[in-house]
């Protein structure tokens, strides 16, 4: 609940009137209105406690972590074992992936019939968290999203942005193509398939328009 998308998600829950709990590793940002929960979910025997004492509707897995030695045990192993202790509950789960299990060469927006194909160690351990989840869950729902900016406040993206125009030296690549969105859409379109489509299997939430780093980074610093 205390990342980027997290916090949107929180928020557009809380605006349908739905009760919320929402876990954090760290990090001081709560929203009043939401319960919370401290949760590291590398013990996976506290997670299924934490599901097994609230029973949600639905379990929304935004954890991730980009890289280092928790890379693959947070981003790769943690999700199946939500979606093993959501089951068992009768709860919906529901696990955020990206469009980095691509290549990032497409000229379009990618769709559900791609193929896969990381190059980065991150989409590679996304990927097979995508897989470990459907197995354990045939009926779990599966986003896959990308780039994500706008929201309450300032993300990662306008970060990077803001940092660079005040000398920061950053690269924006031409070579990898995104599908960017905004944060508080992709929160609405997660909470729509969950609860309303109740959607399964594997679905693509993120911008029509492919772009570049470089080419989204210079629509950022002019909006």
């Amino acid at each position: 609940g205390t990342g980027f998308l997290g916090r949107a998600i929180v928020r557009e829950a809380l605006a349908r009137n739905l009760g919320v709990v929402a876990t954090r590793r760290h990090g001081t940002w709560t929203e009043p209105e939401a319960g919370w929960e401290v949760l590291d979910v590398l013990d996976h025997d506290e997670v299924a406690r934490v599901i097994e004492r609230h029973r949600p509707r639905a379990v929304v897995n935004a954890a991730y972590v980009l890289s280092g030695p928790d890379l693959v045990a947070v981003t790769g192993r943690a999700p199946a074992a939500m979606s093993r202790a959501a089951r068992r509950t009768g709860s919906r789960f529901l696990h955020l992936s990206t469009d980095l299990v691509f290549d990032g060469t497409s000229t379009r927006a990618y769709v559900e019939s791609d193929q896969p194909r990381p190059i980065l160690e991150y989409g590679q351990v996304k990927f097979d968290s995508e897989r470990a989840v459907m197995t354990t869950d045939p009926e779990a729902l599966v986003v896959r999203t990308s780039l994500l900016h706008g929201g309450v406040e300032p993300g990662p993206q306008e970060d990077m942005v803001r940092r660079a125009a005040n000398g920061a030296d950053i690269s924006f690549f031409v070579d990898e193509i995104r599908s960017p969105v905004r944060v508080g859409e992709v929160a609405a379109g997660l909470l729509d398939l969950t609860l309303t489509r109740r959607a399964v299997g594997l679905w693509h939430l993120a911008g029509d328009q492919p772009l570049n780093r470089l080419a989204f980074a210079r629509r950022l610093a002019l909006s």
